[in-house]
């Protein structure tokens, strides 16, 4: 018995943990399916043992450029493919599951439009329902943005540990490349070139998050463990600004009226009364520099000029400024 599931598009995934530590064999386009799946997965309404689960998901929602052929390239090779989960870290109680979870796959047209039919089987779907309190969080949006395959995984990984408020964590080297899928051939070099540098151009660009990693595990000059930091584009932000107010503060009253009369000749049109009024303001002055990081670091995002905007907020004029501030 298979339980249809009408087609509803949610803003983010809800993925088991189990999934996001697997060593997936998609490719990138078969993972733009996967992802779409685990997104339909939320619409599962009164499920019961035993049932297969059948998805039908218009081509319209995942091919990009109406790159049609190559989707359905995916679609078919899909059906090949695992998801391998290894766990040996209690050598007295190891575990490990290996899943071909999409076994049937076709396409449907109904009024003229395409659609993937794809079918779960029933011994397969509790590790994709069961989601309990161990799973991650994404924007699919995001994800189906993502051109990498690594890039792609790594986003379901740092927003594992991001949602769960763990900024430090640490992976093994091993680890990291079965869980990325890496060759076998690759060693520590290829997979910071082809897998964490790409996924870090990536994620900063399109995710708003910034990862950084650093050796934390060596045997003589061999890296056997890397710890991984994961901030959000507003996270550095916010660093950047009190950094640079940190060093306003600790600068000498000379050197901070410098500072900012250097800025308010250079960067800004006040007239001389305001330059004077704000630099002899304790108030203003603390104001203005703060505000000035803020719009140079991008956590405000000005849409008009940064005198207009800059002169409302220090109360030379009464009306709102014209600007937002940019969210986490």
């Amino acid at each position: 018995m298979d339980n249809s599931i009408i087609f509803q598009k949610r803003l983010n995934n809800f993925q088991p943990n189990f999934i996001t530590e697997s060593k997936q064999q998609f490719s990138e386009l078969e993972k733009r399916i996967v992802v779409m799946i685990i997104n339909q997965i939320r619409n599962v309404k009164d499920y019961q043992e035993g049932q297969n689960l059948r998805f039908t998901i218009p081509i319209t929602e995942l091919a990009k450029s109406n790159n049609y052929r190559k989707l359905y390239q995916a679609a078919k090779s899909l059906t090949d493919k695992k998801i391998l989960y290894e766990d040996f870290s209690n050598p007295r109680n190891p575990s490990f599951a290996s899943l071909v979870p999409f076994p049937l796959v076709r396409t449907v047209n109904e009024e003229g439009r395409s659609f993937l039919e794809i079918t779960m089987l029933a011994n397969v779907v509790p590790q994709f329902i069961e989601l309990g309190s161990r799973y991650t969080k994404y924007s699919i949006d995001v994800m189906l943005s993502l051109e990498s395959v690594y890039s792609q995984r790594l986003y379901e990984l740092m927003m594992m540990y991001y949602n769960r408020g763990q900024r430090v964590f640490t992976y093994s080297v091993e680890k990291l490349k079965f869980m990325l899928n890496c060759p076998e051939s690759y060693n520590f070099k290829e997979i910071q070139r082809w897998a964490l540098k790409v996924a870090q151009a990536e994620l900063f660009a399109k995710a708003n998050i910034v990862f950084e990693y650093v050796p934390s595990k060596k045997e003589r000059k061999k890296i056997l463990e890397l710890e991984f930091t994961i901030k959000s584009f507003m996270d550095v932000v916010n660093e950047a600004v009190e950094d640079e107010m940190e060093s306003f503060y600790q600068a000498t009253d000379a050197n901070r009226y410098l500072v900012a009369r250097n800025l308010l000749e250079t960067q800004y049109t006040f007239s001389a009364q305001q330059i004077e009024e704000i630099l002899i303001s304790k108030e203003k002055l603390e104001k203005f520099v703060q505000v000035n990081s803020e719009i140079e670091n991008g956590k405000i995002i000005v849409k008009t000029s940064k005198t207009q905007y800059m002169a409302t907020v220090l109360g030379f004029k009464t009306q709102n400024p014209v600007g937002r501030r940019k969210k986490a």
